[in-house]
């Protein structure tokens, strides 16, 4: 983390990702550390939120005219809503630890415009897309990797006007499936896939449509096991038991 609170990624060419400066202020405030969540937070609002609502751009870099920005020829712009999930997470812990309002303030803002950004209600049940891009799509694009279950009964409790109990269960859901499915290989492997999209008329989970999207078990879908296990460990929830102890 740069003086200014920004997050670089070094293997890729110094950029800066929604997705780093989530986890630098989630580790701020777990260590107590007031002033670099300060410092990170202020980096973000400044550098990331850019867009028309309260979520945020996803990647700032070096741009090809030479320009240190958001790199919106490489849909930076775009949000992503694993990030989004763990700024919201950590501003709320923010709050509690520090007893500021002004951060509870601003995670309920994100989690509003989660929901009008990121969420599509499928048969009258929500369920959460990669992103606000994802859902332009005929099948809904989805990364199972991003599905907080251990967040969602915090984001419940400060933000009453959404059903965010009933986004675990779908998470749940499509987790087991994307695990169980074949997608695009012969048999499953029994791990959770990067990448998967689902039909929004059959609910099935089907290889992303997006060619630079894959199914492998890979960068992202190597934090499924840990996601779901905190969700045991913070609220012994059965299906994370169930889906440790059978599906993996």
């Amino acid at each position: 983390v740069q003086d200014d609170g920004r997050t670089l990624d070094r293997d890729r060419n110094y950029i800066t990702t929604s997705e780093g400066q989530s986890y630098a202020l989630l580790r701020a405030v777990w260590m107590d550390d007031k002033e670099t969540f300060d410092r990170v937070l202020k980096w973000t609002n400044n550098n990331l939120g850019k867009r028309d609502d309260e979520v945020f751009g996803w990647k700032w870099g070096k741009s090809k005219n030479g320009q240190w920005d958001i790199i919106r020829e490489e849909g930076g712009i775009n949000s992503a809503s694993d990030a989004d999930q763990d700024i919201a997470l950590a501003l709320i812990f923010a709050s509690k630890r520090w007893s500021q309002d002004h951060y509870l303030k601003q995670a309920r803002e994100i989690l509003n415009d989660i929901w009008e950004e990121e969420v599509v209600t499928i048969y009258g049940r929500p369920y959460l897309l990669a992103g606000n891009w994802a859902k332009d799509d005929k099948s809904y694009t989805m990364n199972p990797s991003y599905f907080m279950f251990y967040a969602y009964p915090i984001f419940a409790q400060v933000d009453l006007t959404h059903d965010w109990m009933d986004l675990k269960a779908t998470s749940y859901e499509v987790l087991k499936k994307a695990t169980e499915a074949h997608l695009d290989q012969r048999a499953s492997g029994n791990l959770p896939p990067d990448w998967i999209s689902i039909d929004p008329v059959t609910l099935q989970v089907v290889p992303s449509r997006h060619q630079d999207k894959k199914t492998d078990f890979a960068d992202d879908a190597f934090r499924v096991p840990w996601r779901v296990a905190l969700d045991w460990a913070w609220y012994q929830d059965e299906r994370a038991k169930d889906y440790l102890l059978t599906s993996l």
